[in-house]
């Protein structure tokens, strides 16, 4: 039997952006196809060629937004916590504790992408726990990013995950001061 810890906190779930997202992929996958097939000199002999890999880039999009929704996962941001959770397999895929983050930023897309990609920052400790994990997160990775893949626009999402980090920080130090307002013992100079 696993060893299980359950908590009540409230929690904010966000889901999958399914319509949105699939929409703007396909749109977007059909543009690229529509622009190789017209970008491709056209000779007879090479027509059929020209249709395939237009064929593959469309559908090689649409393919990768039908497997990110028939994962359908959800972001769930708690009091205490960040997790990503597939709601398909009941599983939880990505799990980030508040005590783990440095900062939480927006972020403004990688230097090569060709589009603009906004998303949300999550700056990680160096040293972190086994209970901090995210797809792709690696053990020298410091960053999470997360992408523009949800309801909400990366904007909310991270005045959400900002405030609801904030908010444990400050929890976390009233609970290091001593009670009643008076300074503690390593406080006091003289």
């Amino acid at each position: 039997m696993p060893d299980t810890t359950s908590t009540k906190e409230t929690a904010v779930v966000v889901d999958l952006a399914a319509g949105r997202w699939l929409l703007g992929v396909g749109v977007g996958a059909v543009a690229a196809a529509v622009g190789l097939y017209l970008a491709i000199p056209s000779k007879n002999p090479l027509e059929p060629v020209k249709a395939g890999l237009a064929a593959v880039v469309a559908g090689g999009g649409v393919l990768t937004c039908v497997v990110w929704v028939a994962a359908r996962r959800r972001l769930i941001v708690g009091e205490t916590r960040v997790m990503l959770v597939s709601w398909r397999t009941r599983k939880i895929v990505g799990h980030i504790p508040f005590d783990a983050i440095e900062g939480v930023r927006f972020h403004h897309g990688e230097e090569d992408d060709f589009f603009h990609n906004p998303g949300v920052s999550i700056s990680l400790h160096p040293r972190r726990g086994p209970d901090t994990f995210w797809p792709w997160l690696l053990a020298e990775d410091t960053e999470v990013v997360i992408k523009n893949r949800f309801a909400k626009t990366p904007a909310s999402l991270r005045k959400l995950l900002r405030t609801r980090w904030q908010e444990h920080v400050r929890r976390q130090e009233a609970a290091r001061r001593p009670p009643g307002g008076w300074s503690s013992d390593a406080d006091m100079v003289g």
